[in-house]
């Protein structure tokens, strides 16, 4: 009998990192006891999913959870992990409630950061005072040395971990788009359409997709405009998250990657090459194996399985397979295993066992090199994977989130999305782009249609309406901001302050045409910060709100006022914070403490609880 019956490995994450390695250890656990079990054993169940897709209510029947998180923000947990924290925070827990479980903690992150590996320092010692224990240390940046995980690989290509899929083919079926057919069989499969979520987006028709930057400029921000189903009813603060698909010439690149030109037989597998071929409009039915899998529940391949269930391969492919994503660890620990020639399978080899970071990190990480051109790079591996292991090897599609730049009160029917179409250049000759921007760049009004759904954001606006509202905004963190001016200005609510950093006043200056009637009207003040008009100093919004610190000290002491910062993270939001720090130390020059720089860096921290202060980055 193997030590558990059953291993629940739990992750939660913001890049993905935490995902990945829960996959890699999953399989590496299902290899070993595919080497050393035997028939008449029991086989011990491997799953693994995010912190929030577990049912908490099974805490109490688990032996053994492994736990693999990240830090998100400024010390949070990660939004795949914030209900199953909340619920370990509870203070009505007893101290034995978990005194039947072993466990373990691994967290990930960065050291430079300021509360690097907080959330999994918090988790260890909470799990601890509720009778847990714990089988490991806690492992902070968990290395594997190529040497350790040399024991847990084999070139025996027997040791491939069972694919997660079962498929079958439909030979003289071919599909179509009809959703009322789908529909159909979604209800044969026991879905219950009764409400709008991440495994039910619904279709919003786009209305309007403009560009608000100036046509020379670098970068090309645009305001798309979505109408809502007539069922929804969206609130202030919600987020709208998108579901992107993929460009139909990279779907026939990926096709014929596995269909050769000189190879015109229909079967699926060329049983004298051993290729797998994809015809790209046969139906497959996909089921999920119940024993072990490492697809997460809220996995977009979820909304395949009961919406789209039999489906075309070009349609799996163009909806809902990420081949645009960078590959991490996990997809090299799964590819080099199906590859046909002894250079291509040692090379990948090594990018799975880590042993060159720096060669894997200049061939993926730097040039940020997608799975599809990684696929292509390698012509005798990609063919012979089977198109069941395709959904082990390929991340499903990944939503977006993007702050509602409208309010319901002023557009109730219909919602608006601020964003920046990202492009940029490595040392690949083809420019990178971003998988969704892109997407939305591409769809034209009254035309096209995005699969969403809504969800709250972690902005939380003060119930009294006099209280001040201090935005700090940098770039397309303007977008929910312009929703919340939009909404008190519609009410006659003045109090509203925008501090908001750009690069030039006549490129980027994102809706200003909108602000000066409102500031006409003595309801917004408006204080912009343009990084690139001074070649000789750079002005960012943090030096305008320091110059305009006496103002924000009243507003948010005298007055009560919320500050509110949103933008693009990295070292963003941590020079607010530090800005917002320096305000109070400069301010309250009577505290006495032995150290002035924890007191203070304390009192913003205390701030934050108390969403007095708060933070919406990315």
């Amino acid at each position: 009998m193997p030590l558990f019956e059953r291993i629940v490995i739990l992750y939660g994450t913001e890049t993905g990192n935490s995902q990945d390695l829960s996959k890699i250890i999953a399989w590496q656990l299902s290899r070993l006891q595919k080497k050393n079990g035997s028939d008449h054993q029991k086989t011990m169940m491997i799953q693994v999913m995010s912190c929030d897709d577990y049912p908490i209510k099974c805490l109490p029947d688990e032996k053994f959870i492994l736990i693999i998180c990240s830090t998100s923000g400024l010390g949070e947990a990660p939004l795949n992990m914030k209900l199953f924290w909340r619920f370990l925070m509870r203070k009505d827990l007893p101290n034995d409630s978990l005194d039947h479980l072993q466990f373990a903690v691994i967290g990930l992150g960065d050291s430079s950061y300021a509360k690097y590996n907080f959330v999994a320092k918090k988790l260890f010692k909470r799990l601890k005072l509720l009778g847990a224990k714990n089988l490991l240390d806690l492992f902070y940046q968990l290395i594997i040395s190529e040497t350790n995980l040399s024991k847990l690989t084999d070139d025996d290509e027997s040791l491939i971990e069972p694919s997660i899929n079962v498929i079958e083919f439909f030979d003289n079926v071919h599909g179509d788009d009809d959703d009322d057919s789908r529909l159909s069989l979604a209800l044969e499969n026991g879905y219950e359409n009764h409400k709008y979520d991440q495994l039910n987006p619904f279709k919003a028709r786009v209305l309007e997709n403009r560009r608000i930057t100036a046509e020379d400029h670098f970068q090309d921000v645009r305001l798309i405009e979505l109408e809502l189903d007539s069922t929804i009813q969206y609130s202030l603060t919600d987020v709208c998250v998108v579901y992107p698909e993929n460009h139909q010439e990279q779907v026939d690149l990926f096709l014929n990657l596995f269909n050769s030109d000189e190879d015109d037989d229909d079967d699926d597998v060329d049983n004298k090459s051993g290729r797998n071929r994809l015809i790209a409009d046969r139906l497959i039915r996909l089921k999920l194996n119940d024993h072990q899998y490492w697809i997460p529940q809220s996995s977009y391949y979820h909304h395949l399985i009961q919406q789209r269930n039999p489906c075309t391969i070009r349609e799996i492919i163009r909806r809902y397979m990420d081949i645009n994503s960078i590959p991490k660890r996990s997809f090299f620990d799964l590819f080099y295993r199906f590859s046909r020639d002894p250079l291509e399978r040692e090379k990948l080899k090594r990018f799975s066992a880590g042993a060159d970071l720096d060669e894997l990190y200049d061939y993926v990480n730097r040039p940020k090199r997608t799975i599809l051109e990684v696929m292509t790079d390698f012509p005798n591996t990609t063919p012979y994977v089977p198109f069941d292991y395709l959904f082990d090897l390929i991340p499903a599609m990944a939503w977006r989130s993007y702050s509602i730049a409208s309010s319901p009160l002023c557009k109730p029917k219909s919602i608006q999305i601020l964003y920046a179409v990202v492009e940029y250049r490595t040392r690949l000759k083809k420019p990178r782009l971003g998988q969704c921007t892109t997407w939305m760049q591409r769809q034209e009004s009254n035309i096209s249609s995005l699969n969403i759904f809504l969800r709250t954001s972690t902005f939380r606006l003060p119930n009294e309406n006099d209280r001040p509202l201090i935005m700090i905004a940098a770039g397309t963190g303007v977008a929910p901001f312009r929703a919340f001016i939009h909404d008190r200005c519609e009410r006659n609510i003045g109090h509203n302050y925008l501090f908001f950093g750009c690069r030039f006043s006549d490129k980027d200056y994102y809706l200003h045409d909108e602000w000066q009637p409102l500031i006409d009207r003595k309801l917004l003040t408006v204080f912009p910060a343009f990084s690139r008009e001074n070649p000789d100093q750079k002005v960012y919004v943090q030096h305008i709100v320091w110059q305009q610190r006496d103002l924000v000290y009243r507003l948010f002491t005298e007055n009560n006022g919320i500050i509110l910062i949103a933008g693009k993270s990295k070292q963003y939001p941590e020079l607010v914070r530090e800005t917002l720090t320096d305000i109070f130390r400069e301010k309250l020059t009577t505290i006495e403490s032995n150290d002035r720089k924890d007191y203070f860096e304390n009192l913003i921290n205390k701030l934050e609880s108390q969403k007095r202060i708060q933070f919406e980055c990315w």
